[in-house]
């Protein structure tokens, strides 16, 4: 659906700003490949240079208005491509945002996008086993030290002190009576520690 959306937007973009934009190889005042870009003068209306990168029809280097926006840039590339990340596309491009001189757009390609989403699954992973491991390791409150007991979530040094101080508590309802706490920490903790 996404793609679809996109590929119309991309046609009625193409009907309507196509001949506002130029890539530099249809300039008539470029320069050999590798040579600056000629200055322009300085006036109200200087072009802006914009670098599209990635997943576009035609990657280059464009001449647009000083008005155009990063879906003008986007079309005067060609469009994306089939295997443009749409997912990423949607969350962190805006196609309405102004562009500046010298601005460079890059539009990863899917597998990129996957590609960094499967590196950081084992570290996801790591995370995920190591709350299971902490949540399945109850905590008992009248053996634990007190850098065992800040290791629970909402238990800092403070409290941490409040609970060894109190000790010992003979069941949950003891030291729910005996406890500053809240009552939302202590029905999060609940499942957690042990008498």
């Amino acid at each position: 659906m996404f793609l679809a959306s996109v590929v119309l937007f991309v046609i009625v973009l193409q009907d309507n700003f196509l001949d506002k934009s130029e890539t530099l190889e249809e300039r008539e005042d470029v320069l050999i490949s590798g040579t600056p870009f000629p200055q322009e003068e300085s006036s109200g209306s200087a072009e802006m240079i914009v670098s599209v990168t990635g997943a576009v029809k035609k990657p280059g280097v464009f001449s647009l208005s000083p008005n155009s926006r990063v879906a003008d840039a986007i079309q005067a590339a060609q469009g994306f491509e089939k295997h443009a990340a749409s997912e990423w596309l949607d969350a962190h491009l805006n196609l309405a945002q102004a562009v500046t001189n010298e601005m460079q757009i890059y539009i990863p390609p899917k597998n990129a996008v996957e590609l960094c989403l499967k590196e950081s699954e084992p570290s996801l992973n790591a995370t995920k086993d190591e709350e299971k491991k902490i949540s399945s390791e109850k905590i008992n409150v009248n053996t634990a030290l007190k850098k065992e007991l800040m290791e629970l979530r909402g238990i800092g040094e403070a409290r941490a002190e409040e609970i060894v101080k109190n000790r010992p508590y003979t069941n949950f309802q003891d030291f729910v009576e005996r406890s500053t706490l809240s009552t939302s920490l202590l029905n999060e903790l609940s499942n957690q520690i042990e008498f």
